[in-house]
Parts: C-alpha cells; structure tokens; sequence
C-alpha cells in the first residue's frame, strides 16, 4: 500500500483519498498475524556467534577509549 501511495507515475497511485482509506481499512480488516521468530529460537548455532563478535567489538571500544584518557 505504502509502495502504491508513493509511485513514482501518478497513474499508478492512489486517485482519491477515500481509495486509500478504503485500502487501509482493508488492511485492518486482515492484518498480517505471521510473527517472525527471533534469530535465537530459528538457529541458536548462528545467534551466539553474532553476540560473540558484539562483545568483542564493545570490548574494544572500551579499551580504546580507556587507552586514549
């Protein structure tokens, strides 16, 4: 919808502002119920290399910073 009301060619946009209420109140009708599972319940092998390399970085940052006072 948003990639409708933002269209570069004005034919292909919304034409009033009732059809995008219309659109928008479709939406909610049926709103999308698929929620995504966060990265450590889908592959908990591949989130704590992730919160390894974050640590990491945050450590050396602090180092960084403490070296530099």
């Amino acid at each position: 919808m948003l990639l409708k009301a933002v269209a570069r060619e004005p034919h292909a946009r919304f034409e009033t502002a009732e059809e995008m209420l219309l659109a928008l109140q479709r939406g909610e009708a049926s709103p999308l119920l698929r929620r995504r599972a966060p990265l450590i319940e889908r592959s908990p092998a591949g989130a704590w290399p992730l919160v390894a390399a974050a640590s990491i970085a945050l450590n050396l940052l602090l180092l960084f910073l403490l070296l530099a006072s």
